[in-house]
């Protein structure tokens, strides 16, 4: 599967959803929530300040969060993608966010914004440094996340997820097994893409 078809995935979720619009359905997100799915992302990057590549990837991600009375959730969730490219790496995303979900708790079909922080963290696989023997390098990132999604209940305690995030920043420290290496900055923007489910597993 592609980060496009990923992404085809999640639109056609929220034209479905759209058209459930005025579904009425309780849909009070309060004290624990799971969740899992599958997951996007989509990198562009430049590496020294030369010519910036797009490159994409599909994996899963997991999270947990809560719900308050009001209509805010927070949650941590965590994403990991393979991205094949001339070097193949992994990318993998802890979010920690705040969502504020619009209309009322009648409606089944609840769009939200979401803000937060995202730290990320690349692991390229078997790249040579140096003249050295295939190795792996990583380094990691820390920033600012923004977001628009959609629930669409499926009854008061499940509901389908769909999402799009962004996340800049810059990856500078290189390291391989705990030892510095000479890899360039890494100017990076991901737009994250997921489609899941959340179930609130416990009564008020």
């Amino acid at each position: 599967m592609t980060f496009r078809a990923a992404f085809m995935m999640i639109t056609c979720a929220s034209v479905c959803a759209f058209s459930a619009a005025d579904a009425q359905i309780k849909s009070d997100p309060t004290r624990l929530i799971i969740g899992a799915g599958l997951a996007g992302m989509s990198i562009s990057s430049d590496f020294d300040g030369q010519a910036s590549t797009t490159e994409g990837g599909v994996g899963f991600h997991l999270e947990a969060g809560w719900g308050f009375r009001r209509p805010i959730v927070v949650s941590g969730r965590f994403s990991r993608v393979l991205i094949e490219s001339d070097v193949n790496y992994t990318a993998d995303q802890i979010d920690l966010s705040a969502r504020y979900l619009f209309l009322s708790n009648a409606q089944a079909f609840r769009p939200y914004l979401e803000l937060g922080i995202a730290r990320r963290t690349i692991n390229q696989l078997n790249v040579i440094i140096e003249d050295v023997q295939p190795t792996s390098a990583t380094s990691s990132s820390t920033g600012v996340l923004g977001g628009i999604g959609v629930h669409m209940f499926v009854n008061p305690r499940l509901v389908l997820d769909g999402g799009i995030t962004v996340a800049p920043g810059s990856f500078s420290d290189w390291s391989s097994f705990g030892q510095p290496v000479p890899v360039g900055t890494i100017n990076a923007v991901s737009v994250g893409v997921r489609l899941g489910v959340r179930a609130w597993i416990l009564d008020r």
